[in-house]
């Protein structure tokens, strides 16, 4: 399978004869680890050491990693009102219309000119929403989904991961000068790669990201996540025509300081787009593993199906004027949401520790709180048309 194309996503009516049924969620699907404690705090550590490094730059706080906001983007969420029972769980059980925000960004815990080419982010915050919430959960009424251009982790296990991360920390003290340069290199590594159907997760996180427009990318979970009785993986899919006409699209004036964010607003100010919201339920523990960050699930054994649909109508995607208030004053986590949609696997619990403790050292060094959208006046703040 070609990592480097865009997901089919199915209607649920289209489903492939033969398909092996969904596995029902049970906690025996999780392995939980002797040291995940000691690893958790390992991880946060390494995030917050970013972030400090960032902050004493910039005398500004920003997340420890994507920092850099591409976009922020005001839509809405419509839940299918025709999904069969094994699609209608948790937040899709009942169908509807959501109000969300989408934060594209970009990698790095630090606010870097776009010829330092990272992989990017899509963090979606959905609004009204309700049920039983997960312990701990710290805003009433929303949901987020944290998704990354990349259908893999980067890092099979909590091991490899905090060794990754432990490297990016290292490339965050390195002047803008040699990053560019090292970005330069590894893009072109990363391109011989993809001629041949592969990819590298780890190329790209040090700056092999290649240079095209994030709204033309999917954006996946890369780890399981509760899907009320089942598990499954997340995908956001282009689905209008302008955005999938963006796949694989460079990006103009790319030696701009802030090129990608600029693509994004011309796109979004010029149309808008709607992006598929879809489900690749787990089937089979052995070719859709719960604990394996790295392993990709096969789509023909266990295929994308559309719960949602996300429209967005022409907007800026940031402006100076309100982008960076609400971008302050707005955090996102996977652990924020419902338990029907709780995240899976040792890489999505030892993360949870590092969401709360940036989120919450970020707020105290801006002298901000960081609120739940809800309490939020997002006619005010989300962008101008």
């Amino acid at each position: 399978m070609d990592p480097h194309r865009l997901p089919q996503v199915l209607d649920w009516r289209d489903a492939p004869h033969g398909l092996a049924p969904p596995l029902l969620f049970h906690p025996d699907l999780e392995q939980i680890g002797k040291h995940e404690g000691q690893l958790a705090r390992a991880l946060s550590d390494v995030v917050q050491e970013i972030a400090r490094q960032t902050w004493e730059r910039r005398g500004q706080a920003f997340r420890g990693v994507h920092a850099k906001s591409l976009g922020l983007i005001a839509g809405r969420l419509n839940v299918r009102p025709d999904l069969p029972p094994w699609l209608a769980q948790g937040l899709f059980a009942f169908p509807g219309e959501h109000p969300c925000l989408m934060r594209v960004s970009s990698l790095a815990g630090d606010i870097l000119p776009e010829a330092v080419s990272l992989p990017r982010g899509c963090a979606i915050k959905v609004l009204d929403v309700h049920g039983p919430r997960l312990a701990g959960a710290p805003e009433a009424g929303s949901q987020d989904f944290v998704l990354a251009n990349s259908r893999t982790f980067n890092g099979r296990n909590a091991r490899l991961f905090l060794w990754a991360l432990r490297r990016l920390s290292r490339v965050a003290e390195r002047g803008a000068g040699a990053k560019i340069l090292a970005s330069h290199l590894t893009r072109r590594a990363e391109k011989l790669l993809e001629r041949f159907g592969r990819e590298s997760p780890e190329l790209k996180a040090v700056g092999g990201q290649p240079l095209t427009h994030p709204l033309g990318d999917a954006f996946h979970s890369q780890l399981p996540i509760r899907f009320g009785d089942h598990a499954a993986k997340f995908a956001l899919v282009p689905a209008s025509p302008e955005l999938r006409g963006l796949w694989d699209a460079p990006v103009a004036d790319s030696d701009r300081e802030d090129a990608v964010r600029e693509a994004i607003s011309r796109t979004m100010q010029r149309c808008g787009g709607a992006w598929s919201l879809a489900v690749q339920l787990c089937r089979d523990l052995r070719s859709n593993p719960i604990e394996d960050g790295a392993d990709d699930w096969d789509e023909a054994s266990s295929p994308f199906f559309e719960v949602a649909e996300l429209q967005v109508g022409p907007q800026a995607a940031w402006d100076e004027q309100h982008s960076p208030e609400l971008d302050a004053r707005i955090g996102f986590s996977p652990w924020n949401g419902l338990e029907a949609h709780r995240p899976l696997g040792a890489l999505m619990r030892l993360r949870q520790l590092s969401y709360s403790e940036s989120c919450g050292a970020r707020g105290q060094r801006n002298a901000v709180d960081v609120q739940a959208p809800a309490k939020l006046d997002l006619e005010r703040l989300t962008l101008r048309r």
